[in-house]
């Protein structure tokens, strides 16, 4: 991201793509962009118990599959058409490949 401060409001949207949402407020210009996904992790066998011969099952088992929602939300600002800054909340927020910038 640090490779972008300066550059042209153009070039960051084409590094970026297009925000979710853009805000005017007293000569700046902000860029927000969005991200979501679902990670799911399986669990362990057996989940619920383990096979106790054939009449069913034990007390002791694994852990049930889990699904987290990953996000991040990227806010750039911009000032005279130049980017300034920006700010990063989530808890999927990654650096952007080294060929950007």
């Amino acid at each position: 991201m640090a490779g972008l401060v300066g550059r042209p409001e153009i070039e960051v949207i084409t590094a970026l793509g297009v925000p979710v949402r853009t805000y005017d407020v007293s000569g700046h210009r902000f860029l927000q962009y969005e991200s979501r996904r679902l990670v799911g992790y399986p669990g362990s066998y057996p989940f619920g118990g383990y096979p106790y011969g054939r009449f069913g099952y034990g007390l002791y088992g694994g852990f049930p599959p889990t699904i987290e929602t990953r996000e991040c939300e990227l806010t750039i600002t911009l000032t005279q058409g130049r980017m300034q800054g920006y700010t990063r909340r989530g808890n999927d927020c990654r650096a952007l490949p080294p060929n950007v910038g």
